[in-house]
């Protein structure tokens, strides 16, 4: 009976193992997946921040104003929301 009693207990640390493992794995998995999809938001974003910036040019050459600050504006904003993305990758996916 003793040794069945072990025996039991060795296998139940052993399930508690392997689900701890699972559990690891799984978190493993979400943090790629996470850190995959920021990236490629992150890239989304720099070439977003591209366009903005020909319509910026345009904008200068048909002097067109009121364009200019909002695309500016826009710039700065998108810049600002990369740079606090990037900062999160950096901590969260190095």
């Amino acid at each position: 009976m003793k040794k069945l009693v072990i025996a039991l207990a060795m296998i139940a640390s052993g399930f508690m193992a392997t689900q701890a493992g699972s559990v690891a794995h799984a978190e493993g998995q979400e943090r790629y997946r996470f850190c995959t999809e920021l990236r490629g938001h992150i890239q989304q974003l720099a070439v977003y921040r591209e366009h903005l910036k020909a319509n910026l040019r345009v904008a200068f050459a048909t002097q067109n104003a009121p364009a200019v600050q909002k695309l500016q504006q826009e710039i700065q904003r998108v810049s600002v929301i990369i740079r606090n993305m990037k900062i999160v990758f950096a901590e969260e996916c190095s």
